[in-house]
């Protein structure tokens, strides 16, 4: 792996259902708990699951009052986790409403 261009690295862009997302903080903004989910690319997926420690693997949790199963949760400290999973080979992400308390 080469560790000189980490710190470089770009997160990948974002695609949601009907129209691409730009930055991290739009996928944020998108990705809500009082927004729906959005739709990304397997190479957004491979990112977050890779860049940190995943805050939680294979729970099932509630999302806009159903139960959906994820793949994993992200965080990067005390916030909201981000909720990701696979469906027939679509990749989706939205910020649930559980707290990281790192």
């Amino acid at each position: 792996m080469d560790t000189k261009n980490l710190t470089q690295k770009k997160i990948p862009e974002v695609k949601p259902i009907q129209e691409k997302i730009f930055n991290f903080q739009e996928f944020v903004n998108r990705s809500s708990p009082k927004g729906q989910p959005v739709q990304i690319t397997e190479e957004v997926f491979d990112y977050f699951l890779g860049v940190l420690p995943p805050v939680s693997m294979g729970k099932t949790i509630k999302l806009n009052g159903k139960m959906q199963y994820t793949s994993f949760e992200f965080a990067e400290g005390w916030e909201y986790t981000t909720a990701f999973w696979e469906i027939n080979n679509k990749f989706y992400a939205q910020q649930t409403n559980r707290l990281n308390k790192c």
